[in-house]
């Protein structure tokens, strides 16, 4: 590997640290699905969920947002891991709340 080489993996690297990116020794950004678009994995999401989830996401550098509120407690709990089986999702964050029943 030549330096140009090394300063472009470093760079990748770097970048995917800042977004929020959580690796494994000896992995680099591109073997986590990096390199997905924050779009198509956007898209993805809606498609599994359906257009109707009333949620709000948000995706950057393959680490999704999920805000908004569901009805019970057994959906908000499977929205997460449909969405960390989605290729390129590196981290989800959790920001669903469950209705109230007054």
């Amino acid at each position: 590997m030549n330096e140009q080489d090394e300063s472009k993996e470093y760079a990748q690297d770097r970048d995917f640290n800042l977004k929020g990116g959580i690796k494994r020794p000896g992995m680099h950004a591109q073997d986590y699905g990096a390199s997905r678009s924050s779009d198509a994995i956007r898209k993805e999401i809606y498609k599994r969920l359906g257009d109707e989830s009333g949620l709000d996401i948000k995706v950057e550098g393959g680490v999704v947002r999920l805000c908004g509120v569901v009805d019970n407690e057994d959906i908000k709990a499977s929205i997460p891991d449909t969405v960390r089986a989605i290729s390129g999702v590196l981290d989800v964050i959790d920001e669903i709340k469950v209705k109230r029943l007054n």
